[in-house]
């Protein structure tokens, strides 16, 4: 499986296309003087909207705020809650830090294909490094493992590969923000630059990555 290609992805812009149309709305309503209070009761309603639309990620992220602790150790262990948008690195029993991470566009669910624009599920390991990926920096995650394999034997199909935790774009079509708050990938586990460059410095290669559902 190849890593995704953001300009052949609907998601991001979909996003972004959909924030654009309500930020004109409301710039409309409010030159509609005339209608000052019936402005304010949609300017309320797009509010609502606003939070009720933010994805999992968005949540998490203002949530978690801007101040976030920096790693000064090296990481022996991962484990990725899909469902939660979350990794969290450990040393030995030490967890570490927690990421929001992005998905692949088809994220619920093990990947079973090539194609399928899923994430894995399964216990696996950092087995590569590159520090010159087309998405800024990436680690390389053994997939597919016998498990993978075996159903696939099974079923007739190929199990696709290069499955990767890495950064965005080199060449971004869309805004940062827009990345990181949505599932964009083929099958990858992306994170911001800033955080890529700290895992790539801190993940030791064999470190046990388990992905969960």
């Amino acid at each position: 499986m190849k890593v995704a290609n953001i300009y052949a992805r609907p998601a991001a812009a979909k996003l972004l296309f959909l924030r654009r149309i309500k930020k004109n709305t409301l710039l409309l309503c409010l030159l509609l003087l005339p209608t000052l209070y019936a402005c304010h009761s949609d300017a309320r309603s797009n509010s609502v909207l606003d939070e009720e639309e933010q994805t999992l990620q968005e949540k998490k992220r203002a949530k978690q705020g801007r101040h976030i602790a920096k790693l000064a150790t090296a990481i022996d262990s991962i484990v990725v809650r899909k469902s939660e948008r979350e990794m969290t690195v450990y040393a030995g029993n030490e967890k570490l830090k927690t990421y929001i991470i992005s998905l692949g566009q088809n994220p619920k669910g093990a990947k079973r294909s090539q194609g399928d624009n899923k994430t894995p599920e399964g216990i696996y390991y950092i087995n590569d490094r590159n520090a010159n990926s087309i998405y800024h920096k990436n680690l390389g995650v053994s997939y597919p493992n016998n498990k993978d394999r075996a159903y696939a034997n099974q079923h007739n199909v190929k199990t696709g590969g290069d499955i990767k935790i890495h950064g965005l774009p080199n060449k971004q079509k869309y805004k940062t923000e827009d990345y990181l708050a949505s599932d964009w990938t083929w099958g990858c586990i992306a994170v911001s630059n800033e955080e890529i460059d700290e895992l790539f410095k801190y993940v030791k290669t064999g470190a046990v990555i388990n992905i969960l559902p």
